[in-house]
């Protein structure tokens, strides 16, 4: 019984060592999938993520009427700028930038599909009217 209870003790420990899905590659944003009611559609949207282990690199590259933006987020950065982080197996993208209306936050909850193949993501943008959230899905290349 003794033997037990320890085993039951040491899976939550064990879970959490695993190491995170590997989201490595390229994703492309599939605008017919997702649901953007607030947010422009681009005419493109790619994620390119280097992942070893927990350290990740994500470069997001968007194609808008207004022109190509890139966006780098590196985790364990020096807490400036876009960052990268694990919640609960999902990769967090965070950033912030000012606007004309003042500052607006973009958080992007990434979750990986189980043949790994599709990725979806939770957007949450908040700024001074408040906060809207839409849902993307990536494919991979």
């Amino acid at each position: 019984m003794k033997s037990i209870a320890i085993l039951l003790l040491a899976i939550p420990a064990f879970l959490r060592a695993q190491a995170p899905p590997d989201y490595s590659g390229t994703w492309k944003l599939d605008p017919l999938r997702s649901r953007l009611e607030k947010t422009q559609v681009p005419k493109s949207l790619v994620l390119q993520i280097d992942q070893h282990d927990t350290d990740v690199r994500v470069k997001l590259t968007s194609m808008t009427n207004k022109g190509e933006n890139t966006e780098v987020y590196q985790s364990g950065g020096p807490g400036q700028g876009p960052s990268v982080s694990w919640d609960d197996g999902h990769l967090v993208l965070v950033s912030q930038h000012n606007s004309p209306d003042g500052l607006v936050s973009v958080t992007r909850r990434l979750k990986r599909g189980d043949k790994g193949k599709m990725m979806t993501s939770v957007l949450s943008i908040k700024d001074k009217s408040g906060e809207s959230t839409e849902y993307e899905f990536f494919i991979r290349e």
